[in-house]
């Protein structure tokens, strides 16, 4: 007697399960804007990039797939535990990279050994990254030990390359932080899948859990979409009890009906999601359905039973379809082969404009190049008053000379007010902190009143 969908559709393994696991990877748009961000640190001068998504769009994935990635003399630390204390980071990094020490040695101690270490990398031509992932909950004392860290460099080059990996919130943070957002000069983010690429992704998953050759169609990824907003946790939820429902059903295909079971089921439990993208516990729903099936108890049980709640709510699209009749409680009906409905038809989701940097460092040409903002006047923005920085360009370089071939001397993030002491036809004088000013260009700023 077959007990699961995962023996009905002769699936190696759950195509949607909910652990990372790098063999699923999807390459969505975002996904790869993010990881040519985290690539590009790796061949610029900067020390610092920050990558944030919410909870389930594949932080974690994303950075083991860079991390695969990196040559072999490239040494990764990967910390994902962050309620530590500045000392206890450093043991922790210690540890990874199997350098030994005392735990009764002060924190400035441990920080000469690590010094060492990475200076003995540097001579042997070997590297050293440091990834941080959950940095929303990091303290802030342990952040501003991250800062410190990145000052360890030799007269022409950083020692370390920093990633802090976190929530949406995590930018917020930044502002909050003084030196430490001057740091973080590039910045990745993921966002939702769009509309196009739902189907893609589904059938991607699909295709490496193996067994029978099962796949979506674009109407039934469409409704997928609709009802999840491409967002991936959502999506595999939906999938993952669609597919219960089909072998519910014995239904040798994922049919409408059982996609919009499943949305229903859904949607009674999360009439909304959370900004941080982060979803209620569906145990208390799915967890004893499921022991039903597996344990045969009592005969089948009609899907739609399965996923029941006490919330009346229907499923409404923008064409909407009759609502299909309840089966009996115990005997399952076959249903009629439903009708193609007509493609539902949705603006496209706007996405956000690119991360763009237009003056990071030379040679290396940036990742995305956003499209050139006619020159403002001369005399726009006026000395002593404040300008911030276009939110589209997520953060900028802040050169010594109001020119492309100027040192950097900083950074600013996108969104950041500062004030104006000097301008030229293209370019922006501003004081960054009491002991530093440097030049921005000026179309990528914006005059605050």
């Amino acid at each position: 007697m077959i007990n699961s969908y995962t023996e009905y559709f002769e699936f190696i393994e759950n195509p949607f399960k909910r652990t990372p696991d790098t063999q699923f990877y999807f390459l969505s748009k975002s996904h790869k804007s993010a990881l040519e961000v985290l690539q590009y640190l790796m061949a610029s001068d900067d020390e610092f990039a920050m990558l944030t998504a919410p909870s389930g769009y594949g932080k974690t994935v994303l950075l083991r797939i860079f991390a695969s990635q990196l040559p072999a003399n490239v040494k990764i630390v990967s910390i994902s535990f962050p309620y530590m204390q500045p000392k206890e980071l450093l043991f922790a990094v210690l540890e990874d990279l199997n350098i030994d020490y005392d735990p009764q040695m002060s924190t400035n101690a441990l920080y000469s050994k690590f010094r060492d270490f990475l200076l003995k990398q540097h001579e042997n031509g070997s590297h050293v990254v440091l990834v941080l992932e959950e940095a929303q909950d990091i303290s802030d004392e342990t952040l501003e030990a991250l800062r410190i860290l990145s000052n360890l460099e030799t007269d022409k080059k950083k020692l370390l390359k920093i990633i802090i990996s976190g929530q949406p919130e995590m930018k917020n943070r930044l502002y909050k932080l003084g030196d430490l957002k001057q740091r973080v000069a590039l910045v990745a983010e993921i966002g939702t899948l769009v509309r196009d690429e739902t189907m893609d992704y589904i059938n991607h998953y699909l295709a490496i859990a193996g067994g029978k050759k099962l796949s979506i169609s674009k109407n039934l990824a469409n409704i997928i979409w609709a009802e999840t907003k491409g967002n991936p946790r959502l999506v595999n939820m939906l999938m993952e009890r669609a597919l219960v429902a089909a072998f519910m059903d014995k239904s040798p295909t994922i049919r409408r009906v059982h996609v919009e079971s499943a949305a229903k089921s859904i949607n009674m439990l999360y009439e909304s999601t959370s900004p941080s993208g982060v979803s209620l516990p569906l145990s208390k729903l799915f967890i004893p359905a499921m022991m039903l099936v597996l344990l045969g108890a009592g005969g089948y049980i009609a899907y739609d039973k399965l996923f029941a709640t006490n919330s009346p709510r229907q499923l409404v699209y923008d064409d909407p379809q009759p609502v299909q009749p309840t089966p009996p409680p115990i005997v399952i009906t076959p249903d009629p082969e439903p009708v193609t409905p007509d493609p539902i038809v949705e603006p496209d989701p706007v996405e956000p404009d690119p991360i763009v940097d237009p003056v990071l460092s030379d040679p290396i040409e940036p990742v995305v190049v956003e499209p050139v903002v006619p020159t403002l006047p001369e005399g726009w923005y006026g000395i002593g008053n404040r300008a911030m920085v276009r939110r589209s360009a997520n953060s900028l370089n802040v050169r010594a000379t109001p020119s492309t071939d100027g040192a950097r001397v900083g950074g600013i993030l996108g969104g950041q007010v500062i004030v104006v002491i000097d301008e030229t036809e293209d370019w922006i004088k501003l004081d960054l902190n009491a002991t530093t000013q440097g030049w921005v260009i000026k179309t990528y700023m914006e005059h605050v009143e």
